[in-house]
């Protein structure tokens, strides 16, 4: 079979995405290349200087064209991808609290003056052009240091802030930050890495508790099937970087100086505390039986 110059194609293409065909031709080129030889690795021949590149003829068509310029979410991000890319992190403020058009027109600005070379274009709705990079150049420049100086500073303003949009995402937030502090952390202290929560409960601990005879005395036994059971489920969603509403209704509990009445409740017939209430009654009648004797 004929093999043919691919640049008869790539003027095509290059007409097919005129509107950014002066700046990122280069780019457009180049990405519309490797492509062809991803899908046809046996069909491409380059001259010895990998200067010239042929195609059989007949393996590209209107078709197959139509098909690459195609945005395809997984192989092709645009300016807006990219900013959602660099902002989708744990210890990165909900979506609502950032400015992701701010960051989206830096990454823009960015693809165009420092990867002009590396940028193509594709198809949206209603044949649009956008201009897009492959996943490794996102990845460079969402993790560059322009876009990570500038996403911090959105993450000052939103901390700054008294009032967030939603409460529990940005609870979630600020639980995630306690972690990723904690991570940190284990480098320069010595932590015990099975349990993260502040509100593991050991051994000897719940010997204490049991040991104390006031706390008998006033509370229900407390309930350690309960408590393990409930700190499981905490663990599991800190596991799963899930500190969502449930993880806050379990922080809320654990944070309680009584658990908020989860595992153990005062009791409500206890011999203690009706001799201790019949002492106070008669003291207080002594105290106040002379009152107004003397009028």
């Amino acid at each position: 079979m004929n093999s043919i110059d691919i640049k008869i194609y790539d003027e095509t293409v290059l007409t097919r995405l005129y509107e950014l065909e002066e700046n990122y031709k280069t780019g457009i080129k180049s990405h519309f290349h490797a492509y062809v030889h991803y899908k046809f690795p046996d069909a491409v021949v380059l001259n010895e200087k990998n200067e010239v590149i042929r195609v059989q003829d007949g393996l590209i068509n209107e078709d197959f064209i139509n098909q690459y310029l195609i945005k395809d979410p997984r192989l092709d991000f645009g300016a807006k991808d990219c900013a959602f890319m660099a902002i989708d992190h744990v210890g990165i403020p909900p979506e609502e609290e950032m400015s992701v058009e701010s960051i989206e027109k830096l990454i823009r600005d960015i693809m165009s003056n420092d990867y002009a070379d590396k940028a193509y274009g594709k198809h949206v709705k209603g044949k649009k052009n956008v201009l897009c990079v492959d996943l490794k150049t996102a990845m460079e420049i969402t993790s560059s240091p322009k876009v990570m100086e500038y996403v911090h500073k959105q993450i000052e303003k939103a901390e700054k802030r008294e009032i967030h949009k939603d409460p529990v995402a940005w609870k979630a937030y600020e639980l995630q930050k306690k972690k990723i502090e904690w991570i940190e952390s284990l480098s320069s202290t010595e932590l015990d890495s099975d349990c993260y929560s502040p509100y593991c409960l050991s051994e000897e601990a719940k010997r204490n508790l049991i040991a104390k005879a006031v706390f008998n005395m006033l509370y229900t036994d407390f309930d350690f099937d309960k408590y393990e059971s409930y700190k499981e489920e905490m663990s599991a969603l800190d596991a799963d970087w899930d500190f969502g509403k449930r993880y806050q209704e379990l922080d809320e509990i654990f944070s309680s100086p009584d658990y908020k009445g989860e595992f153990y409740i005062i009791k409500s017939e206890n011999a203690f505390l009706d001799v201790l209430a019949d002492k106070i009654a008669e003291k207080i009648i002594e105290k106040t039986s002379g009152i107004g004797s003397e009028e």
